[in-house]
């Protein structure tokens, strides 16, 4: 599954789930989801980068409580990032809370609509 993160880093932040329930990184290695988890992770850069331009992506794992991980399933973060914080970026307003440019449901449809678009095109 791809998910909006509805708490993102960043605008766009998207979310690799694996519909199997795993928890550790092991149960996930040599199993053919691997190939289908970076296939998802690269359609969420192919569709950022034409939503948003970022000018970079963090993709990452949280591994543990300790790491930042709120849930106990295994998934991953695809943070764009992007040279102008005015643009795209957060403003820090307090220790855990930050200021968007846009909202969580102008977002999803403009995702929505690109992802019909890069569909039409054939590009993933």
């Amino acid at each position: 599954m791809i998910l909006l993160n509805v708490h993102p880093y960043t605008v766009g932040h998207l979310q690799v789930v694996p519909q199997a329930h795993l928890t550790t990184f092991r149960e996930l290695l040599g199993q053919r989801l691997m190939g289908q988890v970076n296939d998802a992770i690269e359609k969420c850069m192919v569709l950022l980068s034409k939503a948003y331009s970022p000018d970079g992506f963090n993709i990452g794992l949280n591994l543990g409580r300790a790491a930042g991980n709120s849930i106990d399933h295994l998934h991953y973060h695809i943070v764009p990032r992007y040279a102008s914080r005015e643009v795209h970026g957060f403003m820090e307003t307090c220790a855990d809370s930050k200021v968007f440019g846009e909202d969580i449901d102008e977002v999803l449809a403009k995702l929505k609509e690109c992802a019909r678009g890069i569909l039409a095109e054939g590009g993933g």
